[in-house]
């Protein structure tokens, strides 16, 4: 199991170095003025719905999200003429099982995955979000990411380590995070009363303008929406835009 382990993670390593190395191309940037100011918006959308969407499109709900969240910025962001993105490379938060043990754990790590934000129809684009986001079940990429951050890290002194993250995690690389957290098997009780719904708050990377995670909780997917002022001055509206897309791809 080591051994393979070794392997993984050596792969990974190579597929790190490809995607962000210097013949990369770097990510485009959404076109946003970096502000101190935030937008939020909440949404829910029938936990049922995305996964009959899902199964019906041969994909997952955390894809349904991710292409959700794409086409949203296709619809409000107004991006300059002329230059607009055909792609946007977000941070995918996993949860993972650290190497040597049993279980999965509370350990973290990201992956970068580049979400189609040009025209074109939604299943179309969720389709392609599919087969972009095999890279999140291989494995090898999110070992590679943990043993990067973690291992290498605890080598560093302090300085260098926090001069490493600040470089690695932030506008240069990434331009949004989008999270699909786990639906509850159960319902949910607090005191005694029902939790009916759970709306995620991820703070936005150094220099990103966009962070949007999606939690099922009582059969329903309930979205949390940070986002910069200078990205967009109505986070609802991107909310609003977030379920039209889900929308078009349950009636396609």
């Amino acid at each position: 199991r080591r051994v393979r382990e070794a392997l993984a993670g050596a792969l990974g390593l190579a597929q790190l170095a490809a995607g962000s190395g210097a013949g990369a191309a770097p990510p485009a940037r959404l076109p946003s003025r970096r502000t101190a100011g935030r937008r939020f918006g909440t949404l829910r959308v029938p936990l049922d719905e995305a996964r009959e969407i899902a199964r019906r499109h041969g994909t997952r709900v955390s894809d349904v999200v991710m292409c959700a969240v794409a086409g949203a910025l296709r619809r409000t962001v107004r991006f300059p003429a002329g230059e607009a993105p055909r792609k946007c490379r977000v941070a995918v938060p996993l949860m993972m099982r650290a190497p040597g043990q049993g279980m999965e754990g509370n350990h973290t790590t990201a992956v970068m995955v580049d979400l189609p934000i040009g025209p074109m129809p939604e299943r179309e684009r969720l389709a392609e979000i599919a087969r972009r986001s095999r890279v999140l079940r291989s494995g090898t990429r999110a070992l590679a990411a943990w043993f990067v951050m973690r291992q290498v890290g605890r080598l560093m002194p302090a300085p260098l380590h926090a001069r490493f993250a600040r470089a690695v995690y932030g506008g240069r690389f990434l331009q949004g995070i989008v999270s699909s957290l786990p639906a509850s098997r159960e319902r949910l009780l607090l005191t005694g009363v029902p939790v009916t719904g759970v709306y995620p708050v991820v703070p936005l990377a150094p220099g990103a303008p966009l962070a949007v995670a999606a939690l099922g909780v009582d059969r329903e997917l309930c979205f949390g929406i940070c986002a910069d002022t200078g990205l967009v001055d109505d986070a609802g509206a991107l909310a609003a835009a977030v379920r039209e897309v889900v929308r078009e791809l349950r009636d396609t």
